[in-house]
């Protein structure tokens, strides 16, 4: 090794022209060349000595330099061999520079010297050459570890490599991104310089300091790389990158925490031509076969329809009777359809294939409502429309594009109308297209089925994990009146037919008994319609059962409940912003198979009261039966509860200017998904919309949403809703913008209902969340006592191991303080109010702060009265006057370290309240109520409430 920093690399000829046999004289070459003589350079001073050095090695391809330093003769290699020191701007004029790039005199490997410095945004390229070819560059780099503060998020980072003739580059280095270890590990980026994530894996470790790079291009067996001779975890067949022309630095992404790249003795050695070129690897079979396989006794369709049509929601021999109706009780719904067939056209786009929204209204919406017009009525005009409509969709190559490329909810809704019309229009159209429509229903299909369902391509898969999800009603949807409507009996069509009840089975199974949502009333019109018409499918053309599920004798139930006095806005829970409508036709369907007349009372004024609550009418009109008997809503029970969910609703009616009450703690996502999950060991499921908010209540009146709860939020935290933070910390799997299931975590062992009692005078509603918390708590009990016409009461029991700060929290439009020192405050929207008093065993702090509560992202901005104690236990009494008794008092006595006394008492009445802990975090609290002259009621271990 020469003081200059050149390696001795012995010339065989006829490559050396001369021999140096002398010392103590500087030898001759066939180019021109500047020398140094005397004492050896230091590292300190080379910077002034490389650059002549580096110009003879640059003059052409056989130099050879020889010189005498302290007595040794030094020989240089051919000028295929480059050797950059960046010790002098010199060393990098010929280079195209960007951004904040220099030479670094403070920061050279070694003992001293200059180095290269890319700076964040910075990018410098050096050419070495014209043409792609063969090589091996070695370059030493600096890194100190740094890394952005959420090194998960997309970040393309410090990087350095080769560069082809096209502007393509082949870099190493610290690239961040979900799916990679940025922070820690090294990855290679196959680049056009501006998408910068098609990366390989290295499995290379960050080491802090100066480390040498080797990038080897050999002819014959293409690009290897190496960290300090260890070799990269790096598969050349994958890139796009042929040879190598120059070298190539890139810095970071500017922003908070960027890294400053540092690069020193940079050598490259240039050999010939390359030989071998990437082969990738054949291309994978098609993720749809060409054939399926063949089922034994496959599912078949039943008599009834075989060849015929329509087949898939009502039969020709339906039609008749399905005429009158629209004359008479269904008129409404037909009304509604009509008015919409003038948006009911052939699209003049094809935006639907990557805007799942506008899929829905081209698939689901619009194309089924022109097709059921002509179906009813053979208008002309509709039949045209409908047939333009369905050969446009038949003739594009998919029905969505993009990463769920027809597997997504957009294609799944083009499926579910191009199905439902090409099953009502089959008569009229021409025999020679009506086959081709048959084969792209089952192509789509089994596309759904192959790409969606099995997986069969790298995605996400958010949806597949369970049954009870709002996508997975999607897809079900299109997948199966696709292949129910295209069903002939052929043997090639057994196994999709099969697969598809399968699936449609496992749905079926893991339907809630009692009819609830776990993503709340606003996805369940979302997703209900399109569950309903697979089903409703399944039981008309292959004879299965699945309406007869409780679960569809008690979903229309439960959206009532859902719904606050007056019925046109909802209790709103999980990513529900409070609306009621959309379309929940499904109710109909519902009703005509499980009838009930109060019920289906309810259901109509719900329709009636909100014209959104039943979009898009050719769901109601293929629903609708007029013929079934109406009740009276009044007959339905004011109070009720859902254990699935552990959800109670208590009313003193169903209209506006009556009282309601909600009441919520159970796990994500419900018992019965849990089940599921539990028997598959703590098996995935989709909760993303449910929300850490065990134990809250709300509470309406007048019309007025009072004591209220977060909308569709982008960040789903406890203090968003009427509940308890401990410590200042929430429920366990708060904080992200999608919940996710608890790892390893049986749910149903976090929050849960204790007690349901229902005594006509007063209802009892009672949960357990202690366990929820991530800060420990022993105990979270929380009664909600309610007695109509006079009050809500709620009673918290809150321990902890230890001393904690307990932060008690309710929300609504207006939070008022009408005496601190007193407990006095009022909830109030316009001119609406319901005073409510506090009182507690020990004395806290109040105050009125802003709710961290958001609707898709934006704050809410709702008054949030805050009150704060700090205690290993501590009982707190909440009282609420929504009917405006205004003379209410609460006291609370403590009596004992297990028992206290709570006495209210207003204008016309004073009761009395023994409240009892809990033995244990299973059983009900004691609960003993009695009102001079009134009620008298106790709840105890046989009130325990069901949980599933």
């Amino acid at each position: 090794n020469s003081p200059y920093g050149l390696d001795y690399k012995p010339l065989k000829p006829p490559d050396v022209p001369f021999v140096v046999n002398a010392v103590r004289r500087v030898a001759t070459s066939d180019r021109g060349f500047e020398t140094a003589s005397g004492a050896a350079p230091s590292k300190r001073t080379r910077s002034s000595v490389r650059p002549r050095w580096k110009a003879a090695l640059r003059a052409g391809r056989r130099t050879v330099v020889a010189g005498m330093v302290l007595g040794l003769v030094v020989m240089c290699a051919s000028a295929d061999e480059t050797v950059v020191s960046f010790d002098s701007e010199q060393a990098i004029s010929a280079w195209t520079l960007k951004g904040d790039v220099a030479i670094d005199p403070s920061k050279g490997r070694g003992d001293g010297g200059a180095t290269l410095r890319v700076g964040p945004g910075g990018q410098a390229l050096g050419k070495l050459r014209e043409t792609d070819d063969s090589g091996t560059m070695d370059v030493w780099v600096f890194d100190d570890l740094t890394k952005p503060a959420k090194p998960k998020d997309r970040r393309a980072g410090p990087r350095w490599g080769l560069l082809q003739t096209d502007g393509r580059v082949l870099v190493m280095g610290a690239i961040y991104a979900p799916y990679l270890d940025g922070a820690k590990t090294y990855a290679a980026s196959d680049s056009d310089q501006k998408m910068w994530f098609d990366v390989q894996y290295s499995a290379l470790q960050r080491k802090q300091g100066w480390h040498r790079w080797t990038f080897t291009f050999d002819a014959e067996k293409g690009l290897s790389i190496a960290l300090d001779g260890r070799k990269a975890r790096f598969d050349w067949n994958r890139s796009k990158i042929r040879g190598f022309c120059g070298v190539a630095f890139f810095g970071d992404q500017k922003g908070s925490g960027a890294q400053t790249l540092w690069v020193d003795d940079l050598r490259a050695q240039l050999s010939g031509p390359m030989v071998a070129k990437p082969a990738p690897p054949p291309p994978p079979p098609p993720v749809t076969p060409e054939k399926d396989p063949v089922v034994e006794n496959p599912p078949n369709l039943v008599p009834a329809v075989q060849g015929k049509h329509p087949r898939l929601l009502f039969t020709a021999e339906d039609i008749p009777a399905m005429s009158e109706r629209i004359k008479g009780g269904s008129k409404p719904f037909m009304d509604q359809l009509v008015r919409y067939l003038g948006a009911s056209q052939k699209p003049n786009h094809t935006k639907f294939l990557t805007d799942a929204t506008d899929a829905q209204r081209q698939g689901f919406w619009r194309l089924p409502t022109v097709a059921l017009h002509y179906a009813l009525t053979g208008d002309a005009k509709s039949r045209q429309q409908a047939t333009e409509f369905l050969e446009f969709l038949i003739g594009l190559q998919h029905w969505e594009t993009g990463a769920e490329t027809d597997s997504g909810m957009g294609a799944a809704n083009i499926m579910a109308g191009a199905a439902l019309a090409y099953d009502w229009l089959y008569d009229s159209l021409d025999p020679a297209f009506r086959e081709v429509c048959r084969k792209k229903l089952l192509l789509q299909a089994r596309r759904m089925y192959y790409r969606g369902h099995l997986m069969k391509v790298k995605n996400t898969h958010y949806w597949q994990n369970d049954p009870q999800n709002n996508h997975r009603a999607h897809r079900d949807a299109g997948l199966a009146l696709c292949v129910l409507a295209a069903a002939t009996g052929a043997a090639e069509e057994s196994w999709i037919l099969a697969e598809t009840q399968k699936e449609l089975q496992f749905v079926h199974d893991w339907l809630p008994p009692d009819g609830t949502y776990h993503e709340g009333p606003g996805y369940m019109g979302f997703g209900m319609n399109h569950t309903l018409l697979a089903f409703d499918a399944a039981d008309r053309c292959l004879g299965t059962r699945y309406l007869e599920h409780p679960f569809f004798a008690n979903s229309p139930l439960f959206r009532i409940y859902t719904l606050r006095p007056g019925l046109k806005a909802a209790f709103p829970y999980a990513d529900c912003g409070g609306g009621a409508g959309f379309y929940n036709n499904f109710m109909l369907r519902c009703l005509a198979r499980h009838p009930n007349p109060d019920l289906l009372d309810a259901t109509l004024r719900f329709f009636d009261a909100d014209p959104n609550a039943a979009q898009y009418g050719w769901f109601s009109v293929v629903w609708h039966d007029p013929s079934l008997e109406r009740g009276r809503m009044e007959n339905l029970p004011k109070n009720t509860f859902f254990p699935d969910l552990g959800l109670a609703y208590m009313r003193d009616g169903w209209e506006a200017s009556n009282v309601g009450v909600m009441f919520k703690c159970g796990p994500y996502g419900g018992y019965t998904l849990n089940k599921y999950r539990n028997e598959r060991d703590y098996h995935y499921i989709n909760v993303a919309h449910d929300d850490p908010d065990a134990n809250m209540f709300l509470l309406d009146a007048g019309g007025r949403l009072l004591a209220s709860n977060d909308g569709y939020s982008k960040k789903k935290r406890t203090g968003s809703h009427n509940t308890i933070l401990v410590n200042g910390k929430g429920q366990k799997g708060e904080g992200s913008g999608w919940t996710q299931p608890l790892k390893k975590t049986d749910m149903t062992r976090l929050s849960y209902v204790t007690t349901w009692k229902d005594a006509g005078a007063v209802v009892v509603v009672e949960g357990e969340a202690g366990a929820a918390y991530a800060s420990r708590l022993t105990r979270y009990r929380r009664s909600l006592i309610w007695v109509p016409g006079s009050y809500v009461l709620v009673l918290d029991d809150i321990r902890a191991p230890e001393p904690a700060e307990i932060t008690w929290l309710l929300q609504g439009p207006q939070v008022e303080t009408l005496n601190g020192d007193a407990g006095h405050f009022a909830l109030r929207q316009k001119d609406v109010a319901c005073e409510v008093r506090v009182a507690a065993d020990r004395p806290f702090d109040s105050a009125i702060g802003t709710s961290l509560a958001d609707n898709r992202g934006k704050a809410m901005k709702l008054p949030q009265l805050q009150l704060k104690a700090t205690a290993p236990q501590w009982r707190v009494a909440s009282l609420y006057d929504p009917w405006q008794q205004r003379e209410l008092k609460l006291s609370l006595t403590a009596d004992g370290g297990e028992s206290a006394v709570v006495r209210v008492a207003g204008p016309q009445f004073a009761d009395t309240w023994q409240w009892q802990a809990a033995p244990d975090n299973e059983s009900p609290s004691g609960l003993t109520g009695r009102r001079d002259g009134g009620f008298s009621v106790q709840v105890g271990p046989a009130d325990k409430a069901p949980r599933d």
